[in-house]
């Protein structure tokens, strides 16, 4: 921007343009640097990189191992960033980094939730990928998570009487009906 309003002799037209994009340089590079990332010419073997565009199993499983980390921080950090990407495999390690009853808990259930109500997730990867979540995580919540966590259900329409007998009636995998 700097380069291109010199160029046309108006140096001071884009100073709004840069400023906000100085803004967004910050946000960014904060969020990577709470996740350990940072920005190189070429990969190097000390530091992760993650392609936040086409991430592969390798991105997400460092994702998953920040999420897994004690450094809340970062712990939010990969959190977002999955939340971002928006692929249902977070769905798991998001519902499993739950640790208790804190804000940063409900966040990591907001997460998941918020990666299934996608217009591009489609109800049947939908059901595939939170029922077995579900019954292998709901032990380890605490009641009143549960209770959130149906609550949201309910609110994305997975708790709809006519689509759970829809879904009872015509599913073909014994632990959806």
């Amino acid at each position: 921007a700097l380069v291109g309003s010199r160029f046309i002799g108006q140096p001071d037209a884009m100073a709004g343009f840069v400023r906000e994009a100085k803004k967004l340089d910050a946000i960014a590079t904060s969020r990577l640097d709470d996740l350990g990332l940072r920005f190189a010419p070429r990969p190097s073997n000390n530091e992760p990189t993650v392609d936040f565009q086409e991430p592969t199993d390798t991105d997400f499983a460092f994702l998953f191992e920040v999420l897994e980390s004690g450094d809340q921080r970062a712990r939010i950090s990969a959190a977002r960033v999955l939340k971002d990407i928006g692929d249902v495999r977070a769905v798991r390690p998001l519902f499993k980094a739950v640790r208790g009853m804190e804000d940063v808990d409900r966040f990591f259930l907001e997460c998941a939730i918020t990666i299934l109500e996608r217009d591009d997730v489609s109800p049947e990867r939908r059901l595939a990928v939170l029922v077995p979540v579900w019954e292998e995580e709901r032990t380890h919540l605490t009641d009143e998570m549960r209770a959130a966590v149906r609550l949201k259900l309910r609110d994305a329409g997975a708790l709809d009487p006519d689509f759970l007998y829809d879904v009872a009636v015509s599913s073909g995998d014994p632990a959806v009906r």
